[in-house]
């Protein structure tokens, strides 16, 4: 009875294993594309709004079309194609590096408040 019961759980144990080891080699391999993608160091150390303001306008013709001041001092803008086919949320940090925090498809604006002078 007792060899029973330890190879019960053994096999128990190898089941649930399994996924295990598939979901933990797939974090590993996820984060190391990650750690040596371009982009990915690009944004981790924040890009210069210039770079990434020219890129957005001239491969994505996307113009800002909102824009608003953090509670921390950052600046987040929104950028989008005249027609709304594509946008793009960035975040500027006082240092002048910006990080993109967004990106989609299909942009519905809505009329303009104007209130900010302080921008």
């Amino acid at each position: 009875m007792i060899g029973t019961i330890k190879e019960l759980n053994l096999k128990n144990l190898r089941q649930l294993v399994r996924p295990l080891s598939a979901f933990a080699a797939a974090a590993v391999i996820f984060a190391g594309i990650m750690a040596t993608s371009d982009t990915a160091r690009a944004q981790g150390a924040g890009i210069d709004r210039a770079i990434v303001v020219k890129e957005l306008a001239e491969k994505h013709e996307e113009q800002p079309v909102g824009m608003g001041v953090t509670a921390g001092g950052g600046v987040i803008e929104l950028f989008s194609r005249e027609d709304g086919g594509t946008w793009t949320l960035i975040l500027t940090m006082p240092s002048g590096k910006s990080y993109v925090l967004g990106e989609g498809k299909d942009w519905a604006g809505l009329p303009a408040f104007v209130k900010g002078h302080n921008i």
